[in-house]
């Protein structure tokens, strides 16, 4: 796994991170908000792709329909979610 990205597990939806540390999903769950994709779409297509699971198709949908929530999940997820995004160049609501 790439430093600073998260992945989900698809059996239970939990989050991992690059140190294998699992975020579950339990308690309060936030959403991450994507604004824009920014100048680096591609990169912020195959991130979301990793991250959810999502077919290119299916992110285009949600690209095209913005400002949309991307993905719940617990805080601290998605405060990392938001960030590695922002990294990206995309725009996130924080």
């Amino acid at each position: 796994m790439k430093k600073g990205f998260v992945s989900v597990c698809r059996y239970c939806g939990a989050f991992i991170d690059e140190q294998g540390i699992m975020h579950d999903k339990t308690g309060k769950e936030t959403s991450v908000v994507l604004l824009s994709a920014g100048s680096n779409k591609g990169a912020v297509i195959a991130y979301l792709q990793e991250l959810t699971g999502m077919s290119v198709n299916e992110i285009e949908e949600i690209l095209s329909a913005l400002p949309e929530t991307v993905v719940r999940t617990g805080p601290y997820a998605a405060s990392i979610i938001r960030e590695q995004l922002e990294r990206l160049g995309a725009e996130v609501e924080r």
